[in-house]
């Protein structure tokens, strides 16, 4: 009975575990430079492996670096867009109307005379608006906005020569009225 049990428990250990082969015990050194060299050729198809992904990575990286230059030079460029005056809002005829307009409300004024002394400094302050306006570099404006400004100096120009023109008149019949 000792005998089947110590057998029994012999197969058990045979068949449940993984034991040493015979190359392992008899041939140790040519099995260990078998096992080394099957290590080897793993280990390089690893480094291969590991190589490739470094390269992928650092091939991601450059290219969001590329992205981001552009991304970065679209910008600058935009920005300093909106420094240089579009030669057409420059030529526009709402900026030489203003600059006309200038020219009568001065002569109006002169004929007032020293009657209305704020009419030319509020002309003269949107004529120096108005060359900010379409002077490089003097304002960071996109297109549309520099024409709506352009225009409401327009308005104000027309606005501030009806006025002249009408203190022109008034002070005509005061003395039309005084010579009467």
């Amino acid at each position: 009975m000792k005998k089947i049990i110590v057998l029994a428990l012999v197969m058990g250990v045979f068949v449940a575990g993984r034991a040493q082969t015979f190359d392992e015990w008899f041939e140790q050194k040519k099995t260990q430079i078998r096992y080394l060299k099957a290590q080897i050729a793993a280990l390089a198809e690893y480094e291969g492996v590991t190589a490739k992904g470094y390269t992928i990575a650092q091939d991601g990286t450059d290219a969001i670096s590329g992205i981001k230059q552009v991304d970065l030079q679209l910008h600058s460029d935009y920005f300093s867009s909106l420094r240089t005056v579009n030669p057409a809002i420059r030529g526009s005829p709402e900026v030489a109307g203003t600059i006309r307009l200038a020219g009568v409300i001065a002569e109006v004024a002169a004929e007032i005379g020293d009657a209305e002394v704020g009419l030319l400094a509020d002309c003269a302050e949107n004529v120096d608006l108005l060359e900010m306006l379409v002077t490089d570099g003097q304002v960071e404006m996109t297109d549309a906005e520099r024409i709506k400004a352009i225009d409401i100096l327009y308005a104000r120009m027309r606005r501030l020569l009806q006025t002249a023109i009408a203190i022109r008149d008034q002070i005509g019949l005061l003395h039309l009225n005084l010579s009467s």
